[in-house]
């Protein structure tokens, strides 16, 4: 069930057995970003979350690999599978235009569900039973780990960046690497593609400080939430609400003008400054697992720490896929899924493999109508954020299931003519692919991989024929016992 805390969520993965607890001392600096790579690579299916209790220099947990299945991933959100959550955010969004004053009254319910989802400001919050203000505020105090070697120091990948567009007044989330400075400020890795850095320079250029906090744990929810792309004017915590079907309390912060969850472990709080030049230079892990540099890394001048009296800091240790963040990108693929449908009512499954870390392959089948229709869903499906960091775009016929790898390089191999079928597109630049150039538009391979029609291929009948007719298949079927068929196997 859909937890509002860390707590309980770590409480109910123990009583399942999906919680590993290591009491004794881990090394913050690389060896306990190794030992959770290690246990969570032990199974095939993620396996367990892991606490360690013992982290040397702090008194405070550290929790990893938290989502790093997909069963844990559908107990936060109270669902069988990533598709029934799918169904679910898409009838809350979506619902159907009812028939008559009787189907209107069966709506009422789910309209007044959803005003009950947005976030709700409370007086007190857990997450500041204890506040550090001022030369109190010391940022070692927090096990946070150096990942892997190369990394220019400790750093903190499950923090929620939150910020307020000082145009429109939206809360933006979303989620980036930190790394620590010193004792009261940390370097921020924004990529110039982030809605929360534009908005950050519009106060910097304006001579404004832009204040910020970072929040840690709380509802599992929140951090898959503040790495989701949601659509530009919309809150992020109001997407938590609606997957976990119950609304993110929220508490004023104790230096800044920002709200941040109550139920939320640790919050950093702090601001950007207009006079800091910017010239520092960050690397850490991308989500590909290679060594990414950022030119431009602002500093958060921290003002105040606050946390719940026995906090557990989160962590997501990137690496080779699959990793806790490549599900989060798979999460994304099926909530999606549905919107985008409705955008392009001739697709049918997309499918981001895991090989290409859930982000910079894309497999789309469609029912395909007309010529050139497949170049259309390129470029339609590419421009969207959810997929823009797709590099290969494969579009296939619907009969291709694209959750099948092998069936999609098949239909490559067999419908791809290179000089017809094959094209170079620009895409956004990308900081964490290891292939791209750091400044500029990167490239994007499209390739159209369905059948097709007569007029397009070279003369002659060339169809595929290595398939039964479909009376040849029912007297198949009809016969498999004395033909010596498994059931079904037709």
């Amino acid at each position: 069930m859909p937890s509002n805390q860390l707590a309980d969520f770590l409480a109910a993965l123990n009583d399942a057995d999906d919680l590993r607890r290591v009491s004794v001392e881990v090394d913050p600096e690389y060896e306990l970003a190794a030992a959770a790579d290690a246990i969570a690579r032990e199974s095939a299916d993620g396996g367990p979350a892991v606490l360690f209790e013992n982290v040397r220099g702090s008194a405070i947990p550290v929790a990893a690999n938290l989502l790093g299945a997909n069963r844990r991933i559908c107990r936060t959100l109270g669902c069988a599978d990533f598709d029934d959550a799918s169904g679910r955010l898409f009838s809350a969004l979506m619902p159907e235009v009812p028939e008559g004053w009787a189907g209107a009254l069966k709506l009422v319910p789910r309209i007044s569900q959803l005003g009950g989802l947005p976030p709700r400001l409370v007086k007190t919050g857990a997450c500041q039973q204890i506040v550090k203000l001022g030369s109190d505020v010391e940022l070692s105090e927090l096990p946070i780990p150096a990942i892997w070697p190369g990394e220019t120091g400790p750093t903190m990948t499950a923090g929620q960046v939150h910020l307020l567009d000082a145009e429109t007044g939206t809360r933006l989330v979303s989620r980036q690497r930190l790394q620590i400075v010193d004792e009261r400020s940390l370097m921020i890795h924004w990529s110039p593609y982030d809605a929360a850095y534009h908005a950050f320079r519009a106060c910097a250029d304006a001579g404004q400080q832009t204040p910020i906090a970072i929040v840690l744990g709380g509802d599992p929810l929140l951090t898959y939430a503040a790495d989701a792309p949601v659509p530009g004017g919309n809150d992020p915590l109001l997407l938590a609400g609606l997957l976990g079907g119950q609304s993110v309390d929220v508490v004023r912060g104790r230096t800044i003008e920002l709200e941040v969850p109550a139920e939320a472990e640790i919050v950093i709080e702090g601001y950007l400054s207009p006079d800091d030049r910017c010239e520092q230079r960050g690397a850490s892990a991308s989500d590909l697992g290679y060594l990414t540099e950022y030119d431009s890394c602002p500093t958060v001048h921290v003002t105040a720490i606050t946390h719940r009296a026995n906090p557990v800091l989160p962590v997501i240790i990137p690496g080779r896929q699959p990793t806790e963040e490549h599900l989060y990108h798979k999460l994304t693929e099926r909530l999606v899924l549905p919107f985008l449908r409705l955008l392009l009512p001739e697709v049918v499954d997309v499918n981001r493999p895991l090989s290409g870390g859930a982000s910079r392959m894309l497999f789309v089948s469609i029912n395909r109508r007309f010529s050139g229709q497949a170049q259309k869903v390129t470029d339609a499906v590419g421009s969207l954020n959810a997929f823009s960091a797709a590099k290969t775009i494969v579009v296939v016929d619907s009969n291709v299931d694209v959750q099948q790898e092998a069936d999609v390089w098949a239909a490559v191999a067999a419908n791809v003519a290179p000089d017809r079928d094959i094209r170079i597109a620009d895409r956004a630049g990308d900081y964490s692919d290891p292939a791209a150039a750091l400044d500029g538009a990167a490239g994007r391979l499209c390739i159209d991989a369905t059948r097709k029609f007569s007029s397009m291929t070279y003369p002659g009948t060339r169809r595929f024929v290595a398939a039964p007719a479909p009376d040849c298949l029912e007297r198949l079927i009809a016969r498999a016992s004395e033909l010596g068929l498994r059931q079904g196997e037709p």
